[in-house]
């Protein structure tokens, strides 16, 4: 009779601890997959960021010379910028 309850017991404890181990992988392979797809998500913004930032420098290409040369833009108005930076686009190249 004690001797039952200690077996029962030990193996109440082994199945236990075998479900606590296998919960536990489970957990580790999720926060892996969260992980990796947080990753790849990044990734994507990244590339959405780059693409986004090339067609705007692509379509105004006076915000790249206000960039270079923005000391030298410091006190000009906004509507003079495109025509300063005509002027200046020789000199600089």
């Amino acid at each position: 009779m004690f001797n039952n309850n200690l077996v029962t017991d030990n193996n109440n404890n082994n199945h236990n601890n075998r479900l606590i181990n296998q919960i536990h992988d489970h957990h580790h392979h999720h926060q892996h997959r969260m992980l990796s797809i947080n990753r790849f998500n990044y990734k994507i913004q990244m590339m959405v960021v780059i693409i986004t930032i090339v067609m705007v420098l692509q379509q105004q290409q006076s915000i790249i010379m206000a960039y270079h040369n923005h000391h030298k833009l410091i006190g000009v108005n906004v509507r003079n910028w495109n025509q300063v930076n005509r002027k200046n686009w020789p000199k600089q190249m």
